[in-house]
């Protein structure tokens, strides 16, 4: 069975660079989470591609904001 997945942008603005590569890097250790990555045109949009089935994007931004980041979930 093929797994079917969903990319999903998150805005975040960030302070610097370092904090994104931050969120990047704890984005991508949840389990589900395929590919994350800055967006090429806005850096504080981050691509996220995930399995619907393993994990939601209403988790994956609740657990960033549980960090203290700003985050907002601006499609799906």
């Amino acid at each position: 069975m093929n797994t079917k997945y969903i990319v999903t942008f998150l805005y975040a603005p960030f302070g610097c660079e370092n904090d994104i590569k931050g969120i990047n890097n704890f984005i991508s250790q949840m389990d589900g989470v395929k590919n994350v990555a800055s967006n090429q045109h806005v850096k504080s949009v981050v691509d996220i591609e995930y399995d619907p089935q393993s994990i939601s994007s209403s988790f994956i931004v609740n657990r960033i904001k549980q960090q203290g980041a700003h985050v907002a979930l601006i499609a799906i």
